[in-house]
């Protein structure tokens, strides 16, 4: 407890361990939306097993968020005690973390999970288009916030090759932390290289956005199930328009690999190619 060093190590290990759990509830959020993607009821068992454990791991995530926090704050303590000559209590009380506020945004980040059990349909009509997204849906797309786990990863794994920016930082008297890192990476001919996996999976982010936006629960239902929203059986739920003059019938595009090449051609051209997104947070996808 009271190394510099050591200390530093068991924050890169707890981010580790609250990115791995992190992620692995990620990927249960993405699975059970798959699945109703697929038209398996929301009731399913194999979904409720994802969920659940989905649960497990969030609250894994937030334990390993919680241990970051307080070992940031006996860390500071020792850098204070070096630097400052300030005495060193290695004792850290838990409300010295929850008052932290950023604690509680990380919290609050992590935390938003569909639970077992729990499915509804958020319905919305945008230029009399009437459309519904499944709860499996908006959650994962919520979930996907949790990648800023890995890039906290990434950062302390940069960081770590500088064993001796500590000492460093102390006679210059500054601070190296997680911009250092991220500065650090966009210099030389590396920087081509991490630029290129940035946008790289920026495409896939935003295009799986693209396509949960674009996907209408109205249409996720076998011939003859009758849909939870009744609104969906109205003619403005399969019939869209976006001038109220020209129709079409709106179809939901199940392939990602379409969503990414829409978000791929709209970061490199003016223009959306052969892909047009048709609805509000779509066009948003596609702004970005």
């Amino acid at each position: 407890k009271r190394s510099r060093e050591k200390v530093d190590a068991k924050m890169r290990r707890a981010n580790l361990f609250s990115a791995v759990f992190g992620s692995l509830g990620l990927v249960c959020a993405v699975c059970q939306n798959e699945l109703v993607v697929l038209n398996v009821p929301s009731s399913a068992v194999s979904i409720n097993i994802l969920k659940a454990f989905n649960s497990l791991m969030t609250l894994l995530a937030i334990g390993g968020i919680y241990r970051t926090y307080y070992l940031h704050v006996l860390f500071t303590r020792i850098m204070m005690h070096l630097t400052r000559g300030h005495d060193l209590y290695t004792d850290v009380k838990m409300k010295e973390v929850l008052q932290n506020k950023n604690f509680w945004l990380e919290v609050l980040v992590c935390a938003v999970h569909l639970p077992p059990f729990c499915s509804v349909t958020v319905s919305s009509e945008w230029q009399f288009n009437f459309m519904t997204h499944s709860s499996e849906t908006v959650f994962a797309v919520i979930n996907t916030s949790r990648v800023y786990l890995v890039c906290r990863c990434f950062a302390d794994w940069t960081l770590s090759m500088l064993p001796k920016r500590h000492t460093i930082a102390t006679y210059a008297d500054l601070h190296i932390g997680y911009g250092f890192a991220f500065k650090r990476v966009f210099t030389g001919l590396a920087a081509v290289i991490y630029i290129a996996l940035i946008w790289f999976l920026s495409l896939v982010v935003v295009g799986y956005w693209y396509r949960a936006s674009e996907l209408t629960a109205c249409q996720l239902y076998d011939e003859g199930v009758t849909p939870d929203d009744p609104r969906c059986l109205e003619e403005n739920a399969v019939v869209w328009s976006m001038d109220n003059r020209n129709f079409f019938t709106k179809v939901n595009d199940l392939y990602m690999w379409n969503a990414v090449w829409a978000t791929f051609i709209t970061s490199t051209t003016v223009g959306y190619g052969d892909l047009v997104p048709t609805t509000l947070f779509s066009r948003a996808c596609a702004a970005i």
